[in-house]
């Protein structure tokens, strides 16, 4: 078990360089127009609640590690509610109608956001050992542990910028992550006295190396959002190297 904690940690250090990251922190650009791919998000953020109730969680399950499971995805039930008020707070709570916002949020360009929630459900569904599946929820966790680093430092920015508070981009939500039960030092040192099978550990390895490609393609999708944005709707001149960048054009 160790040996694949050891591995999340090493994609986690590999995610924290994305190019995504590195422009949420980038305090040259004014920090609302770092999150202007929060729209694009909507699928994955939303649907994250659904992954927890009715895929990750197994109620009628006796097993310790699935128990465990369990509580986490209770803790993170709720979330949503902060990412559609920071919606408000960021003035990204659209007057498009509601035939607009679909074809938005299920057009090209959101499409690898959009297809986490399915691909992690599919991932979870093909693992119904609790181990393996704890395993994938720490893989999970370690993707918001780098992004809410980034997050955090520009909601920072943004409330000195604006008097605005953030909360599913701020300190709120980063210091619930922090403190879910499944990533607890007991925790951590409870599991890594499992020992893993030869087949479950090149299972497990193979389930966080899926997890990362798939978040990375998200974050990659989530930049290209954000500059796409940017290039259609308001001046670059600020946007220094990032300008230089060129995106396809987003098919609605």
């Amino acid at each position: 078990m160790k040996r694949v904690l050891d591995h999340i940690e090493k994609k986690k250090q590999e995610l924290s360089r994305s190019s995504f990251l590195s422009f949420i922190e980038d305090s040259t650009i004014e920090a609302r127009e770092r999150f202007a791919f929060v729209p694009c998000l909507a699928p994955f953020a939303m649907a994250f609640m659904d992954l927890n109730k009715y895929v990750i969680r197994d109620d009628v399950s006796e097993d310790p590690v699935q128990q465990m499971i369990n509580i986490h995805s209770r803790e993170e039930d709720e979330h949503w509610r902060m990412y559609v008020k920071d919606l408000r707070t960021l003035n990204m709570n659209t007057t498009m109608d509601l035939a607009s916002v679909l074809r938005m949020l299920w057009g090209k360009h959101c499409r690898r956001t959009r297809m986490l929630a399915y691909e992690l459900t599919r991932l979870v569904t093909r693992h119904p050992d609790p181990r393996i599946r704890f395993l994938i929820v720490e893989a999970v966790e370690g993707t918001a542990d780098v992004a809410f680093d980034a997050f955090c430092k520009a909601a920072e920015d943004f409330e000195a910028q604006t008097g605005k508070k953030l909360h599913y981009f701020g300190k709120t939500h980063d210091m619930m992550e922090a403190n879910h039960t499944i990533t607890s030092d007991a925790v951590e040192e409870m599991m890594t006295r499992y020992e893993l099978t030869e087949e479950q550990l090149a299972e497990a390895l193979d389930a966080v190396d899926e997890v990362y490609t798939l978040f990375q393609g998200m974050f990659d999708e989530l930049l290209e959002y954000a500059l796409w944005t940017g290039n259609f709707h308001r001046d670059m001149s600020g946007m220094g190297k990032w300008a230089e960048i060129s995106w396809p054009t987003a098919t609605m």
